[in-house]
């Protein structure tokens, strides 16, 4: 599965990523961008 990731450059809920991150099925593969916010969390 791949999964992209993007949002808020403000978004700060690191635990709500982490849970569903959590979720996924092993191997997904995650597309993040390159921007503060979710996205270098996701990182």
């Amino acid at each position: 599965m791949r999964v992209l990731i993007t949002g808020s450059t403000t978004w700060t809920d690191i635990e709500a990523l982490r849970r569903e991150l959590s979720r996924l099925p092993n191997l997904s593969v995650i597309i993040t961008g390159d921007t503060p916010g979710v996205d270098a969390f996701a990182n």
